[in-house]
């Protein structure tokens, strides 16, 4: 039989740090995020527009480990915008930035509600 956080203090504390940390550091992971769309928007920088992309995935991801589904699903709306246009040559339409451009006010919003 597998054990829950709550048969081991120990592991339950860990888990509770590393979330600690994750929650510490979206600031800086937004800043990344609105830096990168940025450069994408002002230079048409396709380094600016992977990274963008790599850094939307990560946060997908650890938002949805860490118990976070809106910050992941907003993350997901950029990664897979990014994703369209860096490997299936889709446009970056108007609608297209003005989903990004939300999700990233979402993704804000969300941060700053943490951050209270």
């Amino acid at each position: 039989m597998g054990t829950t956080d709550g048969d081991n203090p120990d592991l339950a504390a860990r888990v509770a740090t590393i979330r600690s940390n994750f929650v510490a550091g979206l600031p800086g992971r937004i800043e990344q995020l609105e830096r990168s769309w940025r450069a994408v928007r002002e230079h048409a920088d396709a380094e600016a527009c992977r990274s963008l992309m790599q850094t939307a995935h990560t946060l997908a991801g650890s938002g949805t480990t860490f118990g976070f589904a809106e910050i992941s699903a907003l993350a997901q709306v950029i990664n897979g915008v990014v994703r369209g246009v860096l490997e299936h040559n889709e446009p970056l339409t108007s609608d297209r930035v003005a989903e990004i451009e939300a999700a990233l006010a979402g993704l804000r919003r969300q941060v700053d509600a943490l951050s209270v």
